[in-house]
């Protein structure tokens, strides 16, 4: 109870804060108003909808893509330094979002988030393409709470919506090219214009080589936490009538380069082996990641007289290789994984919208989803099991999914409107693999397959009030699911169960002073049930349920506008939440010649894995008019007062700060940028994964402190 009236006691000091904020800006304003020193109106698409923010009964953060550049955020995991209560964790290419306290810390071909990435409109199933570079970005949102209605499919924690630049008619582009520590070079290219009278057309190109690792491999002297991007995307639109618009979409993306997992701090990796400078690893055996992934869509939309019809249509390949050896410098404890595996999706949705000023906007549609995707395979070698040389893991799992939906919003009065929504989903797993072991004498291939399949419906219920012209206060229920499926690196395979959630919201969205300051809160409750919980053994990742949990929490955001040329964004998140019941759970204990003994134990009243009771961001940008040009000032801060690694709360990543700078000069005709940038200037150590293993506890480094540069040139 103490810890929620933590959470109660916090919120109402950020409302009083803000509030005082408020008054000080209002007061500001009456002797200087003027519409530049308004925020601009932010669009969403919360409801698959153009709609404000300020009018969307939903917790939902949007960010520009030129603030995201401005905040020193230039991947997906860095949006966490800008928005209240996502965090990130990221294995080599794989990238993790939790939101609230729900995600994964699974990384495989088959294995999907509860946080779902869109991307245009494009459900992305695969994890390692949600790592994408921030190129040609036009908006961000962050959509938090089970979105179970609307969207495709697996969002028991929410999702994470890319849109990217539209392309235009008139002829423009940017070129920039930086330069930062690590001998880092990075280059952007973005071309838009027109290709006859009813086509545009854009290409956007990044790409970014480091040449040093932030760490070294002490044995072998190879260079690790080290890699190299590139993602290439093009974006053509047909309008041959006013009424109907054709969007083709395709991309590119390879990453290669080399992260290897240290021992987590004051830990003994299997065979005693001595910790390592941070970042740095001392084995005998090389690191190596890479991941390849393309894909198309067809966007066609059509405006009929009284409703909008939308199809979606998209395919995505992928495939990556992951050699990692366990941390340890001893040869005679080392065992060496081999990971290949390769993905694909194809997915097709049909929508219906509504149209008209009459008291109800509704949205319908149907969800088809198909993947297959599995190892090729798993090879783990030098194992401790004589004499067994190697074991070699390859399968292949299929997923067909389809589900029907429709969400409605009536204006009970013309304060307030009830809005009810309703999916049901059906979904398909087959799976088949074999198993085959490498000794001195015939030991029998082991072949298994198996088929599952979950029917299941979720909804969604809220209740928004317009109570004046500044203020909109709702109040929700959702739920969520995520599917079932097999865990594919091990043979025979081990099946795991769905998960739910369901979540219970209030939340408020203020605009005061003039529109110069935007106050949007919600308070939560969430009951999950069936908690698809990540282990790994020997290398190999596996799912199983862990039985309950309960989190409360409370976020608020805060935009201002001090004066024209003074914006302040902040913002800040507090989760109280634990296992209510969890029997099965892996406890885990540290041996003295190193590596880990795990058993199972309860986790009652644990605090969940990879989720921070408390983080708080603010961001502050300055523009200064000067005879040649304009300066910008950026400064983002991020706290994170630190998460337990697993169930059993024994590994623990320490509370941490970041802060990122930036001041650049644009020439009075807005042709060049020059920009001089800092990341993580107080230089923390922290971790992005952190995992118990029977080989020894693992520990990814979050990159250093680093400096830099850019050029760029608009036209």
């Amino acid at each position: 109870m103490h810890k929620l009236n933590a959470i109660c006691g916090a919120s109402v000091l950020s409302l009083a804060i803000a509030g005082t904020l408020a008054s000080a800006r209002a007061e500001a304003a009456d002797s200087d108003r003027n519409d530049a020193s308004k925020l601009d109106e932010v669009i969403v698409t919360a409801q698959r909808r153009n709609e404000s923010l300020q009018d969307v009964p939903i917790a939902v953060t949007a960010l520009a893509g030129d603030m995201l550049e401005r905040s020193g955020v230039r991947t997906a995991e860095e949006i966490e330094l800008v928005t209240p209560g996502l965090s990130y964790s990221t294995v080599g290419s794989y990238a993790m979002p939790r939101i609230r306290g729900v995600g994964t810390n699974a990384n495989a071909a088959t294995i999907e988030n509860p946080v779902a990435l869109y991307v245009d409109g494009v459900y992305y199933a695969y994890q390692a393409g949600s790592s994408l570079s921030l190129n040609n970005i036009e908006q961000v949102e962050v959509i938090k709470g089970p979105q179970g209605t609307l969207f495709g499919r697996n969002a028991t924690g929410g999702l994470i919506q890319v849109t990217t630049r539209r392309p235009t008619s008139d002829t423009s582009g940017r070129v920039s090219v930086g330069y930062s520590d690590y001998d880092t070079f990075t280059s952007n290219l973005y071309l838009s214009g027109g290709v006859g009278s009813t086509v545009a057309a854009d290409v956007a190109l990044y790409y970014r080589d480091q040449n040093e690792g932030y760490g070294r491999n002490l044995a072998t002297g190879q260079d690790v936490q080290i890699m190299k991007n590139f993602a290439g995307r093009s974006k053509w639109l047909w309008t041959p009538s006013d009424a109907t618009e054709i969007t083709f979409i395709v991309d590119v993306g390879r990453d290669d380069g080399a992260i290897a997992l240290a021992p987590a701090p004051g830990t003994t990796a299997l065979g005693g082996s001595v910790l390592p400078p941070a970042q740095d690893v001392d084995v005998p055996a090389p690191y190596r990641n890479e991941n390849e992934q393309e894909g198309a869509s067809v966007r066609i939309a059509h405006e009929f007289d009284k409703l909008d019809f939308v199809s979606t249509s998209a395919y995505r390949n992928a495939n990556s290789v992951v050699l990692f050896p366990n941390a340890t410098n001893n040869p005679e404890t080392m065992t060496l994984v081999t990971l290949k595996d390769n993905f694909e999706q194809y997915s097709q949705e049909f929508q219906l919208l509504s149209r008209g000023d009459g008291p109800l906007e509704w949205t319908a549609g149907i969800f088809l989803f198909g993947s297959e995707g599995g190892w090729e395979p798993v090879g783990i070698s030098g194992l401790p099991i004589a004499p067994l040389n190697s074991i070699n893991i390859s399968n292949t799992q299929e997923t067909q999914s389809a589900a029907v939906y429709a969400q409605g919003t009536y204006a009970l009065t013309d304060a307030t409107n009830l809005t009810l929504g309703a999916r049901y989903t059906w979904d398909r797993r087959e799976w088949n693999g074999s198993m085959v072991f490498d000794a001195p004498f015939p030991i029998p291939t082991v072949v298994d397959d198996g088929k599952l399949s979950y029917n299941e419906p979720t909804w969604r219920v809220a209740v928004d009030h317009r109570f004046s012209p500044a203020l909109l206060g709702y109040v929700s229920m959702n739920r969520g699911f995520k599917s079932g499926g097999f865990n594919d690196s091990v043979v025979p395979a081990s099946p795991y169960d769905p998960e739910t959630l369901d979540a219970y919201e209030i939340g408020a969205k203020a605009q005061l002073a003039d529109s110069s300051v935007y106050i949007n809160a919600a308070a939560f409750y969430y009951d999950y049930k069936n908690i698809q919980v990540s282990r790994y053994a020997n290398g190999n990742i596996l799912i199983y349920n862990g039985a309950g949990a309960e989190v409360y929490g409370v976020d608020l955001e805060i935009q201002l506008r001090l004066t024209s040329q003074f914006h302040l964004s902040a913002g800040f998140s507090v989760l109280d939440h634990e296992y209510t019941e969890f029997p099965n759970a892996d406890i885990t204990t540290p041996q003295p010649g190193g590596g880990t003994l795990i058993t199972t134990g309860s986790a009652q009243g644990n605090r969940l894995s990879n989720t921070p009771d408390f983080t708080a961001n603010i961001s502050a940008e300055y523009q200064l008019p000067i005879s040649t040009g304009n300066a910008d000032f950026n400064v983002t801060y991020y706290y994170n007062d630190g998460w337990y690694a697993n169930p059993d709360n024994r590994l623990r990543q320490p509370s941490y700060n970041l802060l990122n700078t930036s001041a650049s000069w644009t020439t009075s005709d807005d042709a060049w940028q020059f920009t001089v940038y800092g990341r993580n200037l107080f230089d923390e150590e922290y971790a992005v994964f952190l995992s118990a293993q029977a080989n020894g506890d693992s520990f990814q480094y979050g990159p250093p402190r680093t400096y830099g540069f850019s050029i760029e040139r608009r036209f």
